[in-house]
């Protein structure tokens, strides 16, 4: 069974309609490509929160903070319901 970490990082891994029997799962960082560090920055919290809990509704974000940018991967901090913060890596 994944921990919330790893149910975390698989939901930021997995581009949003990529899976035909689930289309709602995963994410819409993709669309966050070639675009400016402080446009990244707000939309990668909105696409966090929205896109996590609605993959996994067991998983409530608290706070998604975007820590850093390399390349074609982001480094964030994403806190959750119960208290508990992760440091995540997940490509755009």
């Amino acid at each position: 069974m994944m921990d919330t970490r790893e149910k975390i990082e698989r939901i930021l891994s997995t581009r949003k309609g990529s899976i035909p029997t689930n289309p709602d799962y995963g994410t819409r960082m993709y669309l966050l490509r070639d675009k400016r560090v402080s446009e990244v920055a707000v939309w990668f919290a909105k696409y966090a929160h929205e896109d996590i809990e609605k993959s996994d509704p067991s998983i409530k974000i608290q706070q998604a903070k975007l820590t850093s940018i390399d390349g074609d991967k982001v480094y964030a901090s994403i806190s959750v319901a119960n208290d508990d913060t992760y440091d995540i890596e997940a490509e755009i």
